[in-house]
């Protein structure tokens, strides 16, 4: 992988967003299911890998729900970790989401 941040690596050509969102209620109950392993590795990083190999995409950011404002909307944070090192950002993610998790909440509709 082509390191983002040295000043001589020309930029990331691609961005990719994964959408790693939902209740999960087809996965049935139990940590979200981005998270779960499938022969050992969390779901969302084996989905990760081919695009953060590939030399024309750059850095993986996550956004995790943060809450909601007073008017009921959702509120998020991105995280963004070192290149190459997704494990720890989705380490970090799946922690948040465990201390505070929101599958349950729905923004009002009006």
């Amino acid at each position: 992988m082509r390191s983002v941040s040295s000043p001589t690596a020309s930029p990331p050509d691609v961005g990719v967003v994964i959408v790693a969102a939902g209740a999960g209620v087809r996965a049935g109950p139990g940590e979200p299911k981005q998270f779960r392993p499938i022969h050992g590795v969390p779901m969302l990083l084996r989905t990760l890998r081919p695009f953060t190999s590939h030399p024309a995409v750059g850095q993986v950011v996550v956004a995790v729900p943060a809450g909601f404002a007073e008017d009921g909307l959702p509120l998020a944070v991105q995280l963004i970790g070192r290149p190459a090192d997704e494990a720890t950002l989705l380490s970090l993610a799946a922690q948040l989401e465990a201390e505070r998790p929101w599958a349950d909440r729905r923004p009002p509709l009006s």
